[in-house]
């Protein structure tokens, strides 16, 4: 799980989450060449499944599979990470949140130019980047419900992934979810799980200054890695 990928000289947000493109191209190319299939969010569900019914009839058969995500939106996902994704013809996917910590987010054009290319997913991660949790059922419809439209109508495309922000839900979200229509949710939790439930996805959140033995290791801890 990422967030913003900036030079730290151009960060000024929230410590903690920022990470250099140079790490994060490091990164990449290690999963390269290992072999690794990139998928978005939704491919990361589908071959769950297909891999639970009939394993041979899996479209990733070395079983080597990474999603990559990124939370809240930031315009440093498309002129810092984009071009490291398309230059390894590597998938991620996108959490759009539209009013996360004053940061400078992507623009329309952004979203559009990389949803077109087919690397990039964008998934919903409500409207005011709130703790749901502490929202009535209605109102945290509403914050999900409100993202999920915005996503889809900078997309054009159908939204069916969430990320909960800080990691924060209850069963009664998992609820609003499926009344949505979503089919998937990620959480903050770096438990090691199978994909049996598509609601409580297990990720890992890389942070500066890991070297590449560090991310070996939180990589290879499960057979998917977030």
């Amino acid at each position: 799980m990422y967030h913003s990928v900036a030079a730290s000289a151009e960060y000024n947000g929230e410590k903690g989450i920022n990470i250099v493109p140079e790490a994060f191209e490091k990164q990449v190319k290690y999963l390269k060449k290992r072999n690794y299939n990139f998928l978005k969010a939704s491919e990361l569900l589908s071959n769950s499944l297909n891999n639970s019914s009939n394993s041979s009839n899996s479209n990733h058969s070395n079983n080597l599979n990474v999603t990559l995500t990124f939370d809240d939106g930031y315009m440093n996902n498309y002129t810092n990470v984009f071009p490291i994704l398309k230059k390894y013809n590597a998938k991620a996917t996108i959490f759009l949140s539209f009013d996360a910590m004053n940061a400078e987010k992507l623009t329309p054009a952004q979203i559009n130019e990389m949803q077109a290319s087919g690397l990039v997913e964008f998934g919903a991660h409500t409207l005011t980047h709130c703790n749901i949790t502490t929202l009535t059922d209605d109102q945290a419809e509403l914050e999900i419900y409100a993202s999920k439209i915005k996503v889809e109508e900078l997309t054009q495309a159908a939204c069916t992934s969430f990320a909960y922000p800080y990691g924060c839900f209850e069963d009664r979200h998992i609820a609003i979810l499926k009344k949505l229509g979503f089919s998937s949710a990620f959480t903050v939790k770096k438990r090691i799980l199978p994909l049996t439930d598509p609601f409580r996805i297990p990720r890992s959140s890389v942070i500066n200054g890991i070297d590449l033995l560090q991310f070996h290791i939180l990589v290879t801890r499960g057979k998917y890695r977030i």
